[in-house]
């Protein structure tokens, strides 16, 4: 994977996905927040990009290297530039829109952005049974979320929120392999009274 510099609140990059062969791939711009209990590599976002001619990428196609930097240059990086803050992601993911109805996400975005009205209305959604499955696969992280973040949103623990998020941060920072780029900085929630 090639990673936009610097990693913060959203981790960028161009994932190379291996398809049926080891010398077939696929070209993935794609996005996650890495403030999320992540044990397991994944993104929320993504992208495909083709070749000029239909086919498949393909290592051992001669010329193949620079037709995927000038696709690289020409469609991925246009799609990743303007993902550079929390709210630039939320905008693409559509998170904290009426219609968006995963309220854990809701939740730790809320949280992040020092809005805990809403974190907290999110947080109360949760518990309804049609909504959270509260026997999730363990790798998850869907009930660690409102029992991590719920006491401390509940009592407006703005330090405490931004720690939790922060330590998610460094978790997924050794997820993706890239805990020598993360750079921690402040969250909203911290710059917010």
């Amino acid at each position: 994977m090639l990673v936009r510099l610097p990693v913060e609140h959203i981790i960028c990059g161009i994932h190379l996905m291996s398809a049926s062969t080891k010398d077939v791939f696929f070209v993935h711009p794609s996005a996650a927040h890495m403030f999320f209990p992540r044990t397991i590599l994944g993104f929320h976002w993504s992208e495909r990009v083709r070749r000029r001619e239909p086919g498949l990428w393909n290592f051992e196609e001669p010329g193949i290297g620079e037709e995927l930097a000038d696709q690289i240059e020409a469609k991925a990086l246009p799609l990743l530039e303007p993902i550079r803050t929390i709210r630039d992601y939320m905008k693409l993911m559509g998170i904290g829109e009426p219609a968006d109805g995963r309220f854990v996400r809701r939740m730790i975005f809320e949280a992040a952005m020092g809005d805990l009205d809403a974190a907290r209305r999110a947080c109360c959604r949760l518990w309804h049974p049609d909504i959270i499955n509260l026997d999730p696969p363990p790798q998850d992280g869907v009930l660690e979320i409102p029992q991590k973040l719920g006491p401390l949103i509940a009592r407006d623990d703005r330090e405490g929120i931004a720690a939790v998020l922060r330590s998610w941060e460094e978790s997924s920072a050794k997820v993706y392999g890239v805990e020598k780029y993360w750079q921690p900085t402040p969250f909203p929630i911290e710059e917010t009274a």
